[in-house]
């Protein structure tokens, strides 16, 4: 019996040691490890096998030359990179269309990514723990992005979202804690699920007239002093008083909520948009507080530089700042 097991041990080890079906060293003297797929007339970047982790700067070419045959390299594998945490660089080539789910999950010594044009999908937990990115670039040709794609990226300080992507899955941006700066682009019909849970630093959100749905907890940990929100036929989201609230409470009763102009009616009476306290026509124009109550002891000024007793209904300039008295 152990001679057996013994020899099934001996026939399977190669398997298990070759992770992959060619290796080619580019000429920068860096070996990347490729499977074949599409009957072998294509390439997909895989992982290594054994003890070797890919490290430095990694260049994915655009194709491959191996025993006189040229291939495009047209994907990732999934986890093709995960837990490579000395790999610092990745340059994609423009042939590659895909990132696979856990494609460069917890390389946390990576610190900016540039996806290329060619790319039409980054897979679920893509980058997720990848601590050290401060950079992402995505292409225009990116049309989906998966579930918790940049879970618990900080570094992450801003990101634009091209205007390919019709989809942000749920997670994506799950705890990014750095994050200050996001645009979503007017292609995006779904927020997903605690897409922008936990990203502490956001203050401002711009949602485009495209938007059709915004999960559950989507912005929740998130205090928000400014939304704006450009549709026009707004749709029910999770309230405040929901155990599955779109938007954090501090938002909802804190953050003014701007809609557009001959809409307030309607998102005053769509369920959680009726939340937001403060509700205004329009968009933001430099006026950074907007208040309901009157304020004591305070220096105010209509908009013609005449000195109030108090302030008014409307537009006030309280201590040098536009403030909307309701």
């Amino acid at each position: 019996m152990k001679k057996q097991l013994l020899l099934l041990a001996m026939i399977l080890l190669p398997l298990v040691a070759s992770a992959h079906d060619i290796e080619v060293k580019n000429a920068d003297g860096v070996t990347i490890y490729y499977n074949y797929i599409n009957d072998g007339t294509e390439l997909q970047v895989t992982f290594c096998g054994g003890n070797y982790q890919y490290q430095g700067n990694v260049a994915i070419p655009e194709e491959v030359t191996y025993m006189n045959r040229t291939r495009k390299v047209t994907s990732i594998e999934s986890s093709a990179f995960a837990g490579c945490s000395g790999l610092t660089s990745v340059t994609i080539g423009n042939s590659v269309t895909s990132i696979g789910d856990y494609a460069f999950e917890g390389c946390y010594g990576l610190t900016s990514i540039t996806i290329p044009n060619s790319v039409t999908s980054i897979g679920g937990f893509a980058f997720s723990g990848c601590f050290g990115l401060t950079s992402v670039t995505i292409g225009s040709g990116v049309t989906s992005i998966g579930d918790n794609a940049f879970d618990g990226c900080y570094g992450l300080t801003s990101i634009t979202i091209p205007n390919s992507v019709t989809t942000i899955g749920n997670y994506v941006f799950y705890c990014c804690f750095g994050l200050t700066s996001i645009t979503i682009p007017n292609s995006v019909t779904t927020i997903g699920n605690y897409a922008f849970y936990c990203c502490f630093g956001l203050t401002s959100i711009t949602i485009p007239n495209s938007v059709t749905s915004i999960g559950n907890y989507a912005f929740d940990r998130v205090d928000l002093t400014t939304v704006v929100s450009l549709i026009e036929n707004p749709f029910v989201i999770e309230g405040k008083s929901s155990s599955y609230s779109a938007f954090n409470v501090n938002t909802f009763n804190n953050a003014t909520l701007y809609v557009p102009v001959g809409t307030i009616d309607k998102y005053k009476a769509t369920n959680g948009w009726k939340d937001f306290a403060y509700i205004v026509e329009g968009t933001p124009t430099g006026i950074k507080v907007i208040e309901n109550t009157q304020k004591k002891n305070a220096t105010v000024y209509d908009l013609n530089g005449v000195r109030l007793s108090e302030p008014k209904k409307g537009i006030n300039i309280i201590n040098g700042q536009k403030v909307v008295m309701k």
